[in-house]
């Protein structure tokens, strides 16, 4: 009889790696899910470090072409980033309102026109009860008269979340002020985190690129965005669309999040147009209009401006979008594009200086 060779058993240092890769999994799944949770107070937080590394630069040259204190230079990033806030509101909700009040007409108008291109009836129902399902506003038809229940569906679910959505942006200006007038203090903390002084060199020196790169990035994007929304503005007034300005806000807003935001404005801009044009042939024109200024953006606008480190491939910018959709909803979606680069240009930077290191000991 063959005899087995006897087997030694794992000592504790054998299963080290599988135990250390399981405890990281673990945290890694804690850490995620407590900042899905805790959104409603991750989100001000987030956007807010986003927004001081946009404004920081502008708060920097006040502080040295026209030697304000610090304080008061923050407080002047404040108040930019309160106007762009409050300009963004002052377009977008009194469209909002008009769209609340005029959706139930405005639906069976669109489902009116898709008769007309040889829809099926069975289709349009199928259609119909879609859209009602996602806008959720539980409309109920009676003859021609249209009954929308109170206080349901998505325009109650708006209103009974404005205070919570007010306190938000509140919070987050209010952070601005503070990140952009101590970010020399919250430099310093992070880099005393690390445990040699080799290390903290290191950490430095990424804080400051990744600022610096951050904004760049950030007020490039900014600048295309606004003049994308410009262009849609203009545009749309010469086509004959309603609320140009609104228009040119939502393209402005949703091109922050890549192939996903101005593709729904896209969808929305033809149905918009079924409803104001007499024609589809006509109604193909807001669209076809957003497309074309989409093309000149992403193949002229944004190598021309932007560097090319700073040109994110697709697939990490949708699985980004996706990843922080999930997370937290419009506003990870929003803010996925953003923190992947400043992600991604610190741990490029920490392995380039980790690269130069060994290099100087070799």
């Amino acid at each position: 009889m063959s005899e087995t060779a006897p087997t030694t058993p794992m000592t504790l240092e054998d299963r080290l790696p599988s135990l250390s890769f399981a405890v990281w999994g673990a945290a890694i799944c804690i850490f995620v899910a407590a900042l899905r949770l805790a959104q409603d107070v991750v989100i001000p937080i987030v956007g807010a470090a986003v927004m001081a590394v946009v404004l920081t630069p502008f708060a920097r040259f006040l502080m040295r072409r026209f030697m304000f204190p610090t304080s008061l230079a923050a407080f002047a990033a404040f108040i930019l980033a309160f106007v762009v806030i409050l300009s963004l509101l002052f377009v977008a909700v009194p469209t909002v309102q008009r769209l609340s009040e005029d959706f139930p007409s405005l639906v069976y108008r669109v489902e009116y026109k898709l008769r007309s291109i040889a829809l099926s009836m069975e289709a349009v129902k199928r259609w119909s009860e879609t859209v009602e399902g996602l806008i959720s506003l539980g409309q109920k038809s009676d003859g021609n008269h249209v009954l929308v229940r109170e206080g349901g569906g998505a325009v109650g679910q708006l209103i009974s979340s404005t205070p919570k959505v007010i306190a938000q942006i509140v919070f987050m200006l209010v952070l601005v002020f503070f990140f952009v007038r101590d970010r020399r203090v919250l430099q310093r903390v992070i880099i005393r985190l690390a445990p040699t002084p080799q290390t903290r060199f290191k950490a430095a020196r990424v804080c400051r690129v990744v600022q610096n790169k951050a904004a760049s990035y950030l007020l490039s994007v900014c600048v295309i965005n606004l003049v994308l929304g410009a262009a849609t503005a203009t545009a749309f007034f010469i086509a004959g669309m309603p609320e140009p300005l609104a228009w040119g806000a939502a393209m402005a807003v949703l091109n922050f999040v890549p192939f996903i935001g101005p593709l729904i404005l896209q969808i929305v801009s033809f149905l918009a147009g079924l409803v104001i044009y007499p024609s589809i042939e006509a109604a193909l024109i807001p669209p076809a209009v957003l497309i074309a200024l989409n093309l000149i953006e992403s193949n002229f606008g944004m190598p021309l401006v932007m560097e090319k480190r700073f040109l994110m491939s697709p697939l990490a910018t949708l699985v980004a979008i996706a990843c922080g959709a999930w997370m937290w909803g419009t506003p990870g979606a929003v803010l996925a594009v953003p923190l992947v680069v400043m992600v991604t240009t610190g741990s490029s930077e920490w392995r380039l200086g980790r690269r130069s290191v060994k290099t100087k000991e070799g």
